[in-house]
């Protein structure tokens, strides 16, 4: 079936199921800027620590739009199966090309994209940009985790301290970088105004063993994960499965986001936060939303990300990406 839209020249012919997708498409859109509209509006209600649960209550317009399954945070949007982030991706076939560490500090000098000149830089998006940006996508804001300094921002596996990043270094099987020299590398100083440098954690993607085996900083994610169901739990139930732990430590005192991006559509997956006393300090179950925490931690604390499976509607492996992403501390200079 098809209708006729008239424009000044002549009739177009578009099918009515793109039609109703393009509608789908633009409602959406003006989801979203209500809702930040309204979160403008409500500055003093925004809190430090932030969950997908909490954002679904207060803004149920966001739960069809940017935060659903369907959006960037879910599982075919850019940090999913179909993204740029992957073992089959271009940042698995990054580990072909080897080490370029060398032509990377070229790059860098002529203004590449770990210059002065680059995202990292003063005119940048964590640099004097980041307060150009709706308040609500910043670091303090309700929707800060799709925000400059969250997962989708530059400090995360888009950006150019991650795998298909500016910096040049070869991962190895469990997804730790290492220079030329074969010293395993985890940070790096960017040039940020020409006078001095800031020290950025590097986004790793690490191997399974690795992400639940040692004590993981705030800059990485792992892939391909699985989780499997309950006892008495069938397909379409509810409920918490055995939880997968990954133990972390930030070294400064900042904000940190956690993401787990479901690699099926069909599943949920929640999230909590437990600190070293074994207290849980956070948590995320929302059956609507992608789950995700925003939450400040203190220097050199340590924490467990614990995930688990909430809801599955599918018979094949429910598998997810977890993605820790820590803003930074004060974003002076170093130098």
């Amino acid at each position: 079936m098809l209708f006729y839209i008239r424009s000044l020249s002549k009739p177009v012919r578009v099918p009515v199921l793109v039609s109703f997708q393009i509608a789908g498409h633009i409602l959406g859109l003006f989801a979203v800027l209500a809702a930040v509209s309204a979160a403008d509006a409500a500055a003093g209600h925004r809190t430090r620590l932030l969950t997908a649960s909490e954002i679904e209550r207060r803004y149920p317009l966001a739960s069809v739009a940017a935060m659903a399954s369907r959006g960037p945070l879910g599982a075919y949007g850019p940090l999913g199966t179909l993204g740029p982030v992957g073992p089959a991706s271009v940042a698995g076939m990054m580990r072909s090309v080897g080490d370029w560490s060398t032509f990377s500090g070229f790059l860098t000098a002529v203004g590449g994209p770990l210059s002065a000149d680059g995202p990292l830089g003063v005119g940048g998006p964590v640099g004097r940009q980041m307060q150009r940006f709706p308040a609500v996508f910043q670091e303090d804001g309700d929707f800060a985790v799709m925000g400059n300094a969250g997962v989708l921002g530059a400090l995360g596996p888009l950006g150019p301290l991650g795998p298909m990043g500016a910096h040049g270094f070869v991962a190895d099987a469990d997804g730790r970088y290492h220079s030329r020299s074969g010293q395993v590398v985890t940070s790096i100083a960017a040039p940020y105004d020409g006078r001095c440098s800031r020290e950025f954690e590097l986004f790793e993607v690490l191997s399974d063993r690795a992400a639940r085996s040692g004590v993981n900083d705030t800059s990485w994610m792992s892939v391909g994960m699985s989780v499997g169901m309950s006892v008495g739990m069938s397909t379409g139930q509810t409920g918490a499965t055995g939880e997968v732990s990954y133990r972390v430590r930030s070294a400064s005192a900042q904000t940190v986001s956690i993401l787990v991006v479901p690699e099926k559509e069909l599943d949920i997956f929640q999230v909590r936060v437990v600190n070293a006393a074994g207290r849980q300090v956070a948590a995320s179950d929302s059956a609507v939303l992608i789950n995700w925490i925003e939450l400040p931690v203190p220097a050199g604390a340590v924490f467990d990300v614990r995930v688990s499976l909430k809801a599955s509607y599918h018979f094949l492996s429910h598998t997810y990406r977890v993605i820790v992403v820590g803003a930074g501390s004060s974003w002076e200079c170093q130098g």
